[in-house]
């Protein structure tokens, strides 16, 4: 096999077969060899040969944002040539156990961060099944007219993404309290500020923020978001284009809110995406915080956390929320 494992014995991802096994294959390694020493460059060379239809598209969330649901609807579009957390879930095949959200620079093995963007944003059809959900969206030669769509979890990530690549944006946030909790019913709850940014950083962002350790977990909760709010709102100047939307908006109506994000981005919108978010908004309304799903009664989903959350945890998700400056949640009546 060329090339050296990253840090870690190989992880056995992906099948390789053909030209395709072999992208994926270095996309594993931190130094190929051989006839592909530069993914970006070769994904270049690929969209010369067989170009897409435009800019790509990034739907942006948190981890619990609720941006699987969006991504599956937005994915399927006749155009789209869509990708599941690429960056994310590649890297964490190689480095398991690190933080999922984190700058750029703080990466600890940004060379293979960056094969895999460029893999993504430039369409190589080179990633797993559950990185590319909609395998009937094919390979090199489905490529022409269609556009990426990205979907990622790594928000802090996006100052970087968007001087790569340019990407449309779609920022979706979800209620503090919805999303810390379902943060502590996976187990999350560690917040690794000094493994999400270098400590220059760190040292500027605790100098703004209230983000201390002596904060218990739904304060720093309340205090992260509101921090990561900033980070992206600020970044987002950068971006040719972009659109906020609150998850929240999309349970209580989401044929309307998808058809005018389908709009934005440039997607189509037919009958069978129209089928495909009713089917997704319909599900039983059985719910467990933490789960993965894409399914859901979305009108049920809005506002599921007040019956969750006790109104201890609500309040200290709110004082450390509000002490930093939030942009997005701050009506009186949406606590």
């Amino acid at each position: 096999m060329p090339g050296r494992a990253c840090g870690r014995r190989e992880t056995r991802v992906w099948p390789s077969p053909g030209v395709a096994g072999q992208v994926r294959r270095a996309l594993m390694y931190c130094r190929p060899r051989g006839w592909v020493l530069s993914i970006s460059r070769f994904a270049r060379s690929i969209d010369g040969l067989r170009p897409l239809g435009g800019p790509p598209i990034l739907l942006l969330s948190l981890p619990r944002g609720g941006s699987s649901w969006l991504g599956s609807i937005m994915g399927a579009a006749e155009n789209a040539y869509y990708f599941r957390e690429p960056m994310t879930q590649s890297y964490q095949a190689l480095y398991r156990g690190g933080p999922v959200t984190f700058e750029f620079e703080a990466c600890v093995d940004r060379r293979a961060y960056r094969r895999f963007a460029a893999a993504a944003f430039y369409g190589l059809p080179a990633f797993s099944a559950s990185v590319r959900p909609y395998r009937n969206q094919g390979g090199w030669r489905e490529r022409p007219g269609r556009r990426v769509v990205v979907k990622e979890v790594n928000p802090l990530a996006l100052d970087w993404i968007l001087e790569s690549y340019a990407p449309v944006v779609v920022y979706l946030v979800r209620h503090p309290v919805a999303v810390a909790n379902s943060y502590h019913s996976r187990g999350w709850t560690g917040l690794p500020l000094e493994r999400m940014f270098t400590p220059a950083s760190l040292s500027a962002l605790e100098a703004r923020y209230e983000i201390g350790s002596g904060l218990d977990f739904w304060e720093r909760m309340g205090a992260f978001q509101a921090m990561v709010q900033n980070q992206v709102v600020e970044a987002l100047a950068a971006a040719p284009a972009f659109k906020v939307v609150e998850y929240e908006r999309l349970c209580t109506d989401p044929l309307e809110v998808f058809e005018q994000l389908f709009e934005f981005c440039g997607l189509t919108m037919d009958r069978r995406i129209r089928e495909q978010i009713t089917r997704s908004t319909t599900a039983r309304a059985q719910y467990t915080p933490g789960r993965y799903d894409t399914r859901r009664a979305s009108s049920d989903m809005a506002d599921r956390w007040r019956s969750l959350v006790d109104e201890s945890r609500i309040a200290r998700v709110r004082r450390g929320y509000v002490a930093n400056s939030p942009r997005f949640y701050l009506r009186e009546a949406q606590w």
